[in-house]
Formats: C-alpha cells, structure tokens, sequence
C-alpha cells in the first residue's frame, strides 16, 4: 500500500496575523488538508485515464489500481493511499524473479491472454521484471499547484464564513 499524508499546520502566528480565533484557524487547516487530498486524488485519476501512467488492466484481487485510490481524513489531516496489493509494484521497479507456486501446490496456474487463451500451467515462471510506470508519486510539481490551490480556496472559504 501507498500513503502519502497530508497536513496543513496553519500556526496560531497566522491566526493573529489575519485576527483570527484559534479554533477558526484549526477548521481551516483541516478542510485545507481535505480538499488538497480530494484534488490529490482527482490528478492521479486524470493522469491515469490521460494514459500517462500504466495501461490499466483487470482487476487483481478483485480490484483495479484506480478503483483503490482515495483518500480520507486522519486527525487534523488526510491520508491519500493506494490499496491494490499490485499498486506498488507497478509505481516502481522491480526486479527480475521467480514466481514459485504456494507452499502445498505444485504447480502454478492462469488463463492466458492472448488468441486463443487457455489454461496455462508452469511450474515455476522466471518473471523479467517490470519498469516503473509511476502514478501515485508522478507529475508533483502540477499536484502540488492544485493542491495549493485547493487548500487556499478552504481557507478563504472558512475566513469568508466568519
């Protein structure tokens, strides 16, 4: 699993500088956090159906890599995650290595992909690796302007209201 938090610490010397309780300035900072992992979110899904990231493929473990993202809040924060047990192994590399059967089983099996398909059985299968093909931590510089952007809005929203 991936996690990214997010925080806004929105100091007491920022709620004396715009002359505002404590308690005004602690709501802000968290409907900051919220919104900036909402847009989070949102980038990481654009950039995945933009087909900058991998080529989505069928669920694994009964799950899609998009359909595991998301968000939610934690403390005065947000946690932006990655739940697919795949996810990371598809936003870095890794190695060539072996896939072995599980322990009791003798040999492995799956239904193959191309024409014809069918059940294909291996006892052991010498995986090449994989590239990198980055999603979760990819194009932060534009992430990050929106989340900005989204965490100002909150906290002129929340000073609006006062």
């Amino acid at each position: 699993m991936s996690l990214l938090a997010v925080n806004f610490d929105l100091s007491p010397a920022l709620g004396r500088l715009l002359s505002q309780p404590a308690a005004v300035v602690k709501r802000a900072s968290i409907l900051a956090a919220k919104r900036a992992a909402e847009v989070y979110v949102d980038a990481m899904h654009e950039y995945i159906r933009a087909g900058r990231a991998y080529t989505p493929r069928p669920p694994v473990a009964g799950q899609t890599i998009e359909q595991g993202l998301g968000w939610h809040a934690q403390g005065d924060g947000a946690v932006i995650y990655s739940q697919t047990p795949h996810g990371v192994y598809v936003e870095f590399d890794t190695r060539p290595h072996l896939i072995a059967p599980r322990p009791g089983r003798k040999a492995l099996r799956w239904f193959g992909g191309g024409p014809g398909g069918g059940m294909l059985i291996r006892r052991v299968v010498h995986h090449p690796g994989t590239k990198a093909q980055p999603f979760f931590f990819a194009d932060q510089p534009a992430r990050q302007a929106r989340m900005l952007a989204a965490a100002t809005e909150a906290v002129a929203e929340v000073l609006g209201n006062v």
